[in-house]
């Protein structure tokens, strides 16, 4: 499968980067199916990219765009850790967004509950039609994980089901998470990731062909063609590979 790699030389050039390709996928999606479903990334990084997508009035059709979220912590919606209270802050608050086009995922009740009811949220909102996302926002895990897919995990085996319940492998906190099959049917996936401490992993996801898919954004990677956003600090061991097609905005 193909990459392509952004990389942006400061955190202003990457948020900006990230937006045009979010608003470009938006047009293309509410012109050709008269709706944009768009799926959230989780933790700080996206962060200034929420907040910055969140001031867009005309470029964002927001009564034809629908959230969803890739994974959540099992804690209230309005604890600081979950993902949908930092969207809700950065994003949701500020956005002309209807209330009834946000998808949360609940944090607050039974893992296994929760998972089983955003499955069939899904299969309720796309009803007959593929249930194929049109952009779904992704990080990096410095272990190799993204959404709550951790390595050595059971929600890895899954191979039909859209949703499950995960554990973090050292926190032995409860995730809701995206499954392969619900992630490798999208449209667009972006990667979404910044730092010298991804730099490291960033390298053996994209550029060590050696060895086998273990680490899930790599498996991921071989399922679909994917669109990375970088800082120059997590691009750092990149190197001039054939298979990656680089992008570098320093202007």
């Amino acid at each position: 499968m193909k990459a392509k790699i952004h990389i942006s030389e400061n955190q202003t050039l990457w948020v900006s980067d990230i937006i045009t390709g979010i608003v470009q996928s938006s047009k293309r999606a509410i012109a050709q199916r008269g709706k944009f479903t768009l799926v959230l990334s989780g933790g700080s990084t996206p962060s200034p990219v929420y907040a910055a997508l969140g001031q867009l009035s005309e470029e964002m059709d927001w009564k034809n765009i629908y959230i969803f979220w890739g994974d959540e912590r099992c804690v209230p919606p309005d604890h600081p850790d979950s993902n949908f209270n930092s969207a809700n802050h950065t994003l949701l608050d500020h956005a002309a967004i209807p209330a009834e086009n946000v998808f949360r995922m609940q944090g607050e009740v039974d893992p296994a509950k929760a998972a089983n009811n955003y499955a069939q949220t899904i299969d309720s909102f796309f009803g007959t039609a593929a249930k194929s996302f049109d952009l779904i926002l992704l990080g990096l895990g410095e272990d190799g994980h993204t959404a709550s897919l951790f390595p050595n995990t059971t929600a890895l085996k899954v191979t039909d089901e859209l949703v499950v319940e995960n554990q973090h492998p050292t926190s032995k906190i409860w995730r809701i998470t995206l499954t392969y099959p619900a992630l490798s049917t999208a449209r667009e996936i972006f990667f979404l990731v910044k730092g010298k401490s991804k730099a490291e992993i960033i390298a053996e996801v994209l550029e060590n062909t050696s060895t086998p898919p273990l680490l899930p954004a790599k498996k991921l990677l071989n399922m679909k063609d994917t669109i990375w956003y970088l800082d120059t600090e997590a691009a750092e061991h990149i190197k001039n590979n054939p298979n990656l097609e680089i992008i570098t905005n320093d202007h």
